[in-house]
């Protein structure tokens, strides 16, 4: 009948202590690791997401720079064209003024 006093499972009080002490410690570093592998997934997902914008972005500035050299040779392209019938001595008229001066696109007299 001697001894130290035992917890069930034929574990002295010390040993539980001990047990339960590991077993708070093997908690804490697998607490530690999840909290570092959230961390950097989270630092991973952010870079992804600056990445993402970023190509958002330079698509955007691509599309933009199309669109403006296109822009441009349109005007480039009237401007021919304007220099041409300048030179070749045809009359710009829009139809307000036309109508206004009277100028009609008949041929006969009246």
């Amino acid at each position: 009948m001697g001894g130290a006093p035992s917890v069930s499972g034929g574990m002295t009080a010390s040993e539980q202590r001990e047990l339960l002490r590991e077993e708070r410690e093997y908690n804490e570093r697998m607490e530690e690791e999840r909290r570092a592998r959230a961390l950097a997934d989270e630092a991973a997902r952010e870079e992804r997401e600056y990445a993402r914008q970023q190509a958002i972005k330079a698509e955007e500035a691509a599309r933009l720079a199309e669109a403006q050299v296109a822009e441009q040779a349109v005007i480039d392209e009237s401007a021919v064209l304007e220099e041409e019938e300048q030179k070749a001595g045809k009359v710009k008229v829009d139809f307000f003024t036309a109508l206004g001066k009277g100028v009609t696109n008949e041929t006969r007299p009246q």
